[in-house]
C-alpha cells in the first residue's frame, strides 16, 4: 500500500504544480508562469518566517523563552488546521479522477493515504516555516544542547499530523452528512459556514474574557496563555517537555500519539470512503417532471444565472471566497460590541511613549476594503470553467458580457456584506467620527476593483487542465496574485494615512477612492477588448 500511495502522490505533485507539463512542453510562457508562481510562494514563505521569528524574539526578550516551543507548535497547528479545513473534504472525496482510480485495482486506503500525504507535505512546509525560525531564535537565546536541535528536527515531521487529521475529520463529517440529503452542495456549504462562524464566535468570546485578565507582566501573561493552550491541546505540553525539559519519553509520546491518531483516521475513512464518494456523485431526478412555460431572460441575465449556479455548485469555491465577507461582518459586530474608543485604547503605543497619529475611524474604510479583497470570486472564475471553457468562448456573444456575468457574482456577495457591515457600524455609532458615507463608498469601490482585477489576472494566468477545483480556487497563481495585490492596494493607503496624518480625512479618502475607481475603469475597458477565443 505504501508504494502505491507514493506513486499516486508523485503523479498528483507533478500534475498540481505543472512540473510534468513544463518539463515536456516547449512553451516558454508556461515555464515563466511556473517560475513566477514559485517566486510568490517563496515570498509568502519568507514573510511568514520573518513574522514568526519576530514573535519568538518578543517572547524571548519578555522572559518567556521556555514558552517558545509550545507556543509556536500551537500557532503552527492552528494555521495547518485553518488552511486544511475547507480543502480536506473536496480533496479526499471530490477529486475528478475518482472514477478512474476506483476502476483500477487499488485499495481505498492507498487512495486516501496518497491524498492525505499530499496535504501533509503542504502542512509540513507550513510547519517548517513557523517552527524553524522560532527554533533558531530560541536556540540563540537559550543556548540549549545539540540534542535539543535533533529532537526539534525529528518532532517537526509529526507536528502536522494531528491538526491535519482534525481538519480532515471535520471535512469528512461535513461531506458525509451532506451526502445523505438531496441538496448536497447547499448542505455542505451551510455546515461549513456554520462551523466557520462557530470558530469566530469562540475566538471573540475567548478574546473578551482575556481582556479581563490582570497579569503583572508580559512574561506571566504569555506563560498563562501557553498553559491554557496546553490544557486544550495536551500535545503542546508533551512537545514543550521534550524540548525544554530534555525528556526523550515526551518526544516519543508526542510522535506515537500523533502517528496513531493519523493512522486511526485513515482506517475510519477507508470504511466509508467508497460510499461517501459514490453518494456525492449521484443525482436525484424528479419523477413527475413536466415541461411548463419557458422563461425568457436578457443575455446578461442568463449568463449571470449560469455563473451564480456554477458558483454555488462548488462548496470549496464558496467557502474560500466568502471568508473575507464573513470576517467583515463579524468584525463590524465585534467593533459595535466593543466600541471604537476601547479598540483605540488597545492600539496606543504607550510602551514606547507614543500614540496613534490618526484616529482608527479614518482607517476603518480601508480595513473593511482589506477584507473585501480577501473574498474575490473572479480570480478563478475563468479557470473554474475547466474543460468546458470552449463553450463560453465560442458563443456569439461579446466578450464583455461573459466577463460581466462573472463579475456580477462577486458583486452579489460583496455589496450586501458591505451594506450590512456599514449599517451595523453606522447605527452603533462606531465610525470613529468619520462621515458614514465613506464606510460604504470606499469598500464598494474596492469591491468593483476586486471584481475587475480578478478577471484581469485570471485572463493572464488561466488554468484549465485541472482535476480538482481546489487547484484553481486555492493553489493557482491567479488567486495568489489577485488576493495579495488587492490586499496590498488596501494596505498602502493605511500607511499613507499615517504619513499624512495632518491632512483632512475627507480629502484623503476622496483622493484614494478616485484613484482606485480610475484603475478599475481602465482595467474594465481593457478586459472588454479582450478576445476570449485567444485565451486557453
Amino acid at each position: 500500500m505504501i508504494s502505491t500511495s507514493i506513486r499516486l502522490l508523485r503523479i498528483q505533485l507533478l500534475k498540481d504544480f505543472g512540473i510534468n507539463e513544463v518539463m515536456h512542453c516547449r512553451d516558454a510562457g508556461k515555464k515563466r508562469k511556473l517560475v513566477f508562481m514559485l517566486c510568490i510562494f517563496i515570498f509568502c514563505g519568507g514573510l511568514l518566517a520573518f513574522y514568526v521569528a519576530g514573535a519568538a524574539w518578543v517572547l524571548c526578550v519578555s522572559g518567556a523563552q521556555d514558552s517558545v516551543p509550545g507556543f509556536v507548535v500551537a500557532v503552527s497547528s492552528m494555521a495547518i488546521f485553518i488552511f486544511t479545513l475547507f480543502k480536506a473534504g473536496p480533496v479526499l472525496f471530490a477529486a475528478g479522477d475518482y472514477e478512474m482510480l476506483t476502476a483500477l485495482p487499488l485499495k481505498p486506503s492507498a487512495i486516501i493515504m496518497s491524498r492525505l500525504l499530499h496535504m501533509y507535505l503542504s502542512s509540513l512546509l507550513l510547519s517548517a516555516l513557523t517552527i524553524a525560525p522560532a527554533g533558531a531564535v530560541y536556540g540563540l537565546t537559550a543556548a540549549p544542547s545539540p540534542v535539543v536541535y535533533v529532537r526539534m528536527f525529528i518532532s517537526l515531521f509529526f507536528v502536522p499530523l494531528v491538526p491535519l487529521t482534525a481538519a480532515s475529520l471535520i471535512g469528512t463529517l461535513i461531506m458525509a452528512i451532506g451526502s445523505r440529503v438531496r441538496h448536497k452542495n447547499l448542505v455542505i456549504i451551510l455546515l461549513s459556514m456554520t462551523f466557520t462562524l462557530g470558530i469566530l464566535a469562540v475566538t471573540m468570546l475567548f478574546s473578551s474574557r482575556a481582556e479581563n485578565m490582570e497579569l503583572q507582566d508580559m512574561a506571566g501573561m504569555i506563560r498563562g496563555a501557553v498553559e491554557q493552550v496546553n490544557g486544550m491541546y495536551p500535545l503542546t505540553g508533551l512537545y514543550t517537555a521534550g524540548i525544554t525539559g530534555a525528556n526523550p519519553a515526551a518526544v516519543a509520546g508526542f510522535a506515537a500519539i500523533s502517528m496513531g491518531i493519523f493512522l486511526l483516521f485513515i482506517a475510519l475513512v477507508q470504511w466509508k470512503y467508497v460510499q461517501i464518494s459514490s453518494t456525492l456523485r449521484t443525482h436525484e431526478a424528479k419523477k413527475n417532471y413536466r415541461l411548463q412555460s419557458l422563461k425568457r431572460r436578457s443575455v446578461l441575465g442568463a449568463l449571470y444565472k449560469k455563473e451564480i449556479k456554477r458558483y454555488f455548485a462548488s462548496n470549496i469555491y464558496v467557502m474560500n471566497t466568502m471568508v473575507g465577507y464573513i470576517l467583515m461582518v463579524a468584525a463590524a459586530i465585534g467593533l459595535a460590541a466593543a466600541g471604537m474608543d476601547k479598540l483605540e485604547s488597545y492600539l496606543q503605543l504607550e510602551g514606547v511613549g507614543g500614540t496613534l497619529p490618526v484616529s482608527l475611524g479614518s482607517m476603518l474604510p480601508f480595513l473593511l476594503s482589506l477584507m473585501v479583497m480577501m473574498g474575490g470570486t473572479t480570480s478563478s472564475s475563468i479557470s473554474i470553467e475547466g474543460k468546458q471553457w470552449w463553450i463560453p468562448r465560442s458563443l456569439p456573444i461579446p466578450s464583455g458580457l461573459i466577463l460581466d456575468g462573472k463579475m456580477l457574482v462577486n458583486l452579489t456577495l460583496a455589496v450586501p456584506s458591505i451594506l450590512l457591515a456599514g449599517t451595523i457600524l453606522t447605527v452603533s455609532g462606531q465610525t470613529g467620527g468619520l462621515k458614514p458615507v465613506w464606510v460604504f463608498l470606499v469598500p464598494l469601490v474596492y469591491a468593483c476593483f476586486s471584481s475587475v482585477l480578478g478577471i484581469t489576472i485570471n485572463l493572464k494566468m488561466p488554468v484549465f487542465n485541472w482535476d480538482n477545483e481546489t487547484t484553481v480556487v486555492k493553489q493557482s497563481a491567479s488567486t495568489f496574485v489577485s488576493v495579495l495585490g488587492g490586499m496590498l492596494l488596501a494596505l498602502v493607503p493605511i500607511g499613507l494615512r499615517f504619513a499624512l496624518a495632518g491632512g483632512p480625512a475627507d480629502l484623503f479618502l476622496g483622493g484614494v477612492t478616485v484613484f482606485v475607481l480610475l484603475i478599475t475603469v481602465i482595467l474594465y475597458g481593457k478586459n472588454r477588448r479582450c478576445d476570449l477565443r485567444k485565451i486557453g
